[in-house]
């Protein structure tokens, strides 16, 4: 555009003086935050965009168990795949594909954690993901890395669900997810 309007699209001006747009406008599709503790916390019913960011927010645990999502409700075997890095350490790895990501291990799940989860959202290709944690140690922090796919391709991620097998969240628990424009 040659001219600043009022719109959605969030523009900016280069040092040259021309105005653009900024590419990296996200919009909040959904979020959902906990009242009470229990086992699962989901984002659902969510328009579809080719990219996601999802922001995931853990409050201390009560005990350390895995952190586990699944995308629409699909809990067939094979459909997920993971790789996850603790300190740039391969700590575990799903080649096998099973019917959930495991994004958080049982020890990264030790303290409140951080997480930003960048997803690839085309409903004709497998979903790819990778994602970063931070979580909080006595003597400071650990990070926490992983990959991840979905393999169907045949529908968009419009719900989100994140589960804890053995324990519960707790209140507080927050999940937010933003979409490309």
């Amino acid at each position: 555009p040659s001219t600043t309007a009022a719109s959605s699209t969030v523009q900016m001006v280069s040092g040259s003086g021309a105005v653009t747009d900024n590419f990296l406008d996200w919009r909040l599709l959904g979020e959902t935050t906990l009242a009470a503790a229990a086992s699962s916390i989901a984002v659902s019913g969510f328009a579809t965009s080719t990219f996601l960011k999802v922001l995931i927010s853990l409050p201390t645990p009560s005990a350390e168990t895995a952190v586990t999502m699944q995308f629409n409700g699909d809990t067939a075997s094979n459909n997920y795949y993971t790789r996850l890095y603790v300190n740039y350490v391969q700590d575990s790895i799903n080649g096998g594909g099973t019917d959930e990501i495991y994004f958080l291990n049982s020890s990264s799940t030790a303290s409140e954690s951080f997480t930003t989860m960048e997803i690839q959202n085309i409903s004709t290709q497998g979903k790819q993901m990778n994602w970063s944690a931070t979580r909080g140690l006595a003597d400071g922090a650990e990070l926490l890395t992983g990959a991840g796919r979905w393999d169907n391709t045949t529908a968009a991620i419009t719900t989100i669900t994140l589960k804890k097998p053995s324990d519960n969240f707790n209140a507080g628990t927050k999940v937010m997810v933003f979409g490309s424009r």
